[in-house]
Order: structure tokens, then sequence, then C-alpha cells
């Protein structure tokens, strides 16, 4: 029986794969468990200089060759692909990355023998993926948004386009709050909401018994006050310091 395969344009790289335990690493856990899955590794969306890029690409070698082996990358079914494409994002060379990055999955895709991927997983609107994603054979093409690129001041303007232009010409978007789903809405009928989630299991009573209270909270009492989300600029401040300021014992 043929393993069906998902190709994911995601937005980790090999170096901090494993350094937090997010909504790809999660997704990709589940699906290796019955899908060859083919991550490519984020590429910055930005100009950067290439020194920056030498220096990135000597940290990878090196760690990929030390943990190939026996580690979590040695995970089956699970391939880690790092496009070689230019550092500059604009201009003609966006049209170079394109023809590039096209004609590595074309290769990824002889040497694994695959005419098609059954899907296609967008996380990251970087431009070449933007220009590359309807270029690809696939049977349906997914767009899994968990972010609004256009008050995030570390992306530049033209992934705000992208991001549109990606979620318009998709089978499926996948946002995870209410904010992405009504926006996405308006620019493809076929969205859904999957809010971000736990591993319940961390939470069990005995196994936090049996790890123990972290030193950082033990030393701040039992009341505590805890945030889970990114920092940018819909972050109260005010609120949470109010709030710290009303609670003393926390």
């Amino acid at each position: 029986m043929n393993i069906k395969n998902i190709l994911i344009f995601g937005s980790f790289s090999v170096r901090d794969w494993d350094l937090l335990r997010q909504r790809q690493q999660s997704l990709v856990d589940f699906f290796i468990e019955d899908f060859e899955v083919f991550y490519i590794e984020r590429i910055n969306p930005k100009n950067v200089g290439i020194f920056t890029v030498l220096k990135a690409l000597f940290k990878r070698t090196i760690l990929y060759r030390n943990t190939r082996k026996n580690s979590w990358l040695a995970k089956e079914r699970l391939h880690f692909i790092q496009l070689k494409i230019f550092p500059f994002q604009r201009g003609i060379f966006r049209l170079f990355n394109a023809k590039l990055a096209v004609l590595q999955l074309r290769k990824v895709m002889h040497r694994y023998k695959i005419n098609q991927f059954d899907v296609i997983i967008i996380t990251h609107p970087a431009n070449y993926v933007n220009d590359i994603f309807d270029k690809i054979p696939v049977r349906k093409k997914i767009y899994d948004c968990v972010q609004r690129f256009e008050f995030n001041k570390l992306f530049p303007p033209e992934v705000v386009v992208n991001d549109k232009n990606i979620a318009k010409n998709v089978d499926l978007v996948i946002a995870d709050s209410i904010t992405i789903f009504n926006e996405k809405l308006g620019l493809n009928k076929n969205v859904v909401r999957i809010p971000q989630g736990i591993d319940i299991r961390n939470y069990n009573s005995n196994r936090i018994k049996d790890a123990g209270i972290p030193g950082d909270l033990m030393n701040i009492g039992k009341n505590r006050i805890c945030y889970v989300g990114s920092f940018h600029q819909t972050f109260d401040f005010n609120l949470v310091r109010r709030l710290a300021v009303a609670t003393p014992s926390a």
C-alpha cells in the first residue's frame, strides 16, 4: 500500500525544531503516524547578508550531522528539506528563487517517486512560497494561518500581499482565532477554525506531582497569574501591571 504524502512549507528550521513544542511540531508528530512528511525549513522573508546565510548554513550542517542518527531528527517518514535560494527576496532575485525552489522540489519528487503530493500545507507566506505553491502537482492545498501579518513589523509588506493571495487560492484555510477566521472568510469560503490547544496529558495531576513545581514558580507563592500567547501590540501591559499590583500575594 502506498503511503500518502504531505509537503509542508514550514515556519521552523532544523536548528530550532526542538527548542519549542508548538503547533507545527505537534502536527508533524501526528502526521508521521500515517503519512510521509516533507518539511521545508523556514527561509527568512527579509533580505539578509551573505555572511548571515553562510553562518546559518554552517550551524545547520553541524547540527544535522550531529543529530541525524540518534535523535528526534531520525523519525521515520519525516524528511527535512532546506531549499538553496538567494538571500535576496525582491526584484530579479525573486524570480530566480522561484525557479530554483521548483527545480529542487522536482528533484525531491523524482528521488521519492512522487508524481504529485496528496496535500500541501502552507504555514509561512514568504515570497518564494507565494510564487510556487500553485506550480507544484498536488491534490489539496491548505493554508494554516495563525498570524495577522499586517500587524507584525517583523515581516516585510509583500508578506501581507502573499498572505491574502495564498488564502484566496487554496482549497482550505485553517485559522486559529476568530479574528483571523472572519478575515479569511472574506477571501475564501472554505475556512475552518482550529484553536490553539494543549496536550492535556502534561496537566495530569499525578504527572505534575511527580515532576514537582519548577523553582521559578515555587518562589512566587501559590497565587500565580499566567499568560500564554505572543507579546505584540495587542498585549495589554498596563492590565497585567494593574493585576499584579492588585494581587500582591501573586
